[in-house]
């Protein structure tokens, strides 16, 4: 806060610090208000054996995430998008791009599930960035 000559507040900047005093004066009250309703509350459940109420909703940080190697994910090959990807792949080798476009699905998520599947040995990858073509790692059974 800025003061006037020989360090005295100005008029204005007195009444603005006059109001954020009330203003946190009346934080610190309602404060302990919801302090003493908390405690109320707590011993009214006890009292009455009444579980404590759920929360509204989980925050992010809060909700807990499942293990990447999680076994509810099974494994790439069984995946909705891993199957999707070994069917699309079923006539020929592709580009990540036509594969993309034949699942109905972005190239970058495409490319991660790729991955997943080149890591678990369904699909082989080969040729360069720009020439890289996507293949099945062994040739589809024929039917008899």
């Amino acid at each position: 806060m800025t003061q006037g000559r020989a360090g005295h507040m100005t008029p204005g900047q007195n009444s603005i610090a006059r109001a954020i005093d009330a203003i946190e004066e009346e934080r610190a009250n309602l404060a302990a208000r919801l302090a003493t309703v908390e405690q109320l509350l707590v011993t009214m459940r006890e009292a009455f054996h009444l579980p404590a109420p759920a929360t509204k909703s989980r925050s992010k940080a809060t909700t807990p995430r499942r293990a990447k190697d999680d076994p509810a994910d099974g494994p790439a090959y069984e995946s909705k998008h891993g199957l999707a990807i070994q069917t699309a792949l079923q006539p020929g080798p592709m580009t990540l791009k036509a594969l993309a476009a034949a699942i109905g699905a972005s190239p970058y998520k495409t490319n991660k599930h790729v991955a997943a599947l080149v890591s678990a040995g369904a699909v082989v990858r080969t040729g360069a960035t720009s020439t890289s073509r996507i293949a099945l790692a062994r040739a589809p059974k024929e039917a008899p």
